[in-house]
């Protein structure tokens, strides 16, 4: 098993996104892990190792784009069972470790505090400076 953990590293470091998305209406962040590739047999892999989201879209060319992403509930899971082996990305990783650390908001019906909303913010800018890098 730790052979097909260190392929899907490099798969996460080579052509996957670990990021934090927004949306801009209500604020809400999301993390995530995120592989878009036209080669529909390593996003099947994914997906039967993890299974999560997995879904294809058509790009401009005509060609189709596999997609498989994590959920806000198997992110942490994903990240913890691959970490020892990210290289690229474990920075990346780390933040996202960051913004589940206050488990204390992770369930239904809690109201976020200006201060756990400053927080999401600044960990989702945090890692928008680190895809730049």
């Amino acid at each position: 098993m730790r052979e097909i953990l260190a392929y899907i590293a490099g798969i996460i470091d080579g052509e996957g996104s670990i990021c934090i998305s927004r949306n801009g209406k209500t604020g809400y962040y999301m993390p995530k892990v995120y592989v878009g590739m036209t080669d529909k047999v390593v996003i099947d892999f994914l997906q039967t190792i993890f299974p999560s989201q997995m879904y294809s879209a058509k790009l401009p060319s005509g060609r189709i784009i596999w997609k498989w992403h994590t959920t806000y509930s198997n992110t942490v899971s994903f990240l913890e069972a691959i970490y020892e082996f990210l290289k690229a990305k474990k920075e990346q990783a780390d933040v996202i470790f960051e913004f589940y650390s206050n488990r204390r908001y992770f369930h239904s019906g809690c109201r976020l505090t200006e201060e756990e909303k400053n927080r999401r913010k600044r960990l989702y800018e945090k890692l928008k400076k680190l895809h730049k890098q």
